[in-house]
């Protein structure tokens, strides 16, 4: 409560179990008057308790009923808070064991396919590797040798740029 019996517009609204729009109507109906002070560097208007406790015909037992009301919807209103952000880390800490338990099994399997893909590009550069040592020592027919030499090396060339590709990529989009 403030000096000299004034209060503040939220304050009187506690009081008289009112909403704050309700005193603010009633001030500018000039039902209840009011007193602009100075406050923290701000104006703002306040009222006197005994105005409003008249004006709403209030007696001193319902004074203390509405500002216990408003005190323990308060408290309510933290504890609910309160409990709901710790069932919200229960879950969080029960979702993310969840999610390493179920993973565990893809992880292994990703492990595998890259692995396997592993081996694989190993098998294909021993293949190019063949091919090319195939291309250089083949001297036959000139014609025919080129021939085939543009089509071999145009399978190398392939399979280097499909190799390449394949690095290149993450390792997750290999396995698709």
């Amino acid at each position: 409560m403030s000096n000299n019996g004034y209060i503040s517009i939220p304050e009187a609204a506690v009081i008289s179990n009112k909403t704050e729009a309700c005193i603010y109507r009633h001030l500018r109906k000039g039902s209840i008057h009011f007193q602009k002070v100075s406050e923290h560097g701000r104006t703002v208007k306040k009222v006197r308790r005994s105005d409003v406790i008249d004006f709403f015909n209030i007696s001193f037992q319902k004074v203390s009923e509405n500002s216990q009301k408003h005190t323990d919807s308060s408290e309510t209103i933290t504890e609910t808070f309160q409990k709901l952000t710790e069932t919200l880390k229960e879950e969080l800490n029960l979702l993310r064991q969840d999610n390493i338990t179920a993973l565990a099994p893809i992880n292994q399997n990703v492990s595998f396919l890259v692995r396997t893909i592993q081996a694989e590009n190993k098998s294909l550069f021993q293949k190019v590797s063949e091919q090319e040592e195939t291309i250089k020592s083949q001297a036959g027919d000139l014609e025919g040798a080129r021939k085939e030499n543009s089509d071999l090396l145009a399978t190398i060339e392939e399979l280097k740029r499909r190799l390449e590709a394949e690095e290149k990529r993450p390792w997750y989009k290999k396995l698709l």
